[in-house]
């Protein structure tokens, strides 16, 4: 199958936005035939489009995450775009992904939420600020204790259930973050950040919500997946991050 990213083009034009529907109908018409190369392609176009950053820009321990995930989860392309032709949405299959400023926000919600002067900027949990979150997350509005919003917050970005921000992505130093809800008042998340060559820091935790009169969702407690292992089973995580029988 022939290349399909037009990455020379900026979607800020008709024809550009022409060039780029007949790349994504050219895949969607060829779904069954799509090799390495091709999803390889279409995760490239993705961080594009989303960040403006090309593959040699990204860290490739990054890229390799969200190329296994698009890969096992493809479908359908479809890219949505806002009048001003910025991309508003896009959709791989049942992947949703774009800027985390509104994230799953109806449009009516949006102007409700800036009329009253609230947040609407995605936040996501990192390694040094673990319990700074706010966004939705299965239509549950979900708020840390420290949902400060800073300048960078709006660069923050969405591939499914992973997070990051376009400029903490680059190939010598990224982080990236996974949320899953595991039940109605649990989260699963793990926190990576990576080096050039790799090297990954994990934090692995899981976050208890208390629900507020309002329907809307509050972190209870951050916990290390460790140690909660270590209570369930009677073992403690040692200073080596091992576990031993106390």
């Amino acid at each position: 199958m022939r290349k399909v990213i037009p990455l020379e083009k900026q979607v800020e034009s008709e024809k550009s936005i022409r060039l780029l529907e007949d790349a994504c109908q050219n895949v969607n018409s060829h779904l069954a035939d799509l090799d390495e190369t091709d999803y390889q392609d279409i995760t490239e176009l993705c961080f594009y489009l989303l960040t403006g950053h090309k593959r040699k820009d990204i860290n490739s321990s990054v890229f390799e995450i969200i190329y296994l995930y698009i890969k096992e989860n493809m479908g359908k392309i479809d890219i949505k775009f806002s009048k001003d032709n910025t991309i508003s949405k896009i959709e791989i299959g049942k992947i949703k992904m774009g800027s985390l400023c509104f994230k799953d926000f109806s449009e009516k919600e949006k102007e409700e939420r800036l009329e009253k002067k609230l947040n609407c900027c995605g936040i996501y949990p990192t390694m040094d600020r673990k319990e700074r979150m706010f966004l939705t997350l299965e239509d549950k509005l979900i708020m840390g204790n420290q949902a400060i919003i800073k300048q960078t917050d709006y660069n923050n970005i969405f591939i499914g259930p992973y997070y990051f921000n376009r400029d903490t992505i680059s190939s010598n130093k990224a982080s990236l973050t996974k949320l899953e809800l595991i039940s109605d008042r649990s989260i699963e998340e793990d926190i990576y950040e990576f080096d050039e060559s790799g090297k990954k820091e994990l934090y692995q935790g899981i976050i208890s919500l208390e629900e507020s009169k309002d329907g809307e969702y509050f972190i209870k407690s951050s916990i290390d997946r460790k140690e909660l292992f270590a209570n369930k089973y009677g073992i403690r995580p040692s200073n080596t991050s091992s576990l031993r029988v106390k």
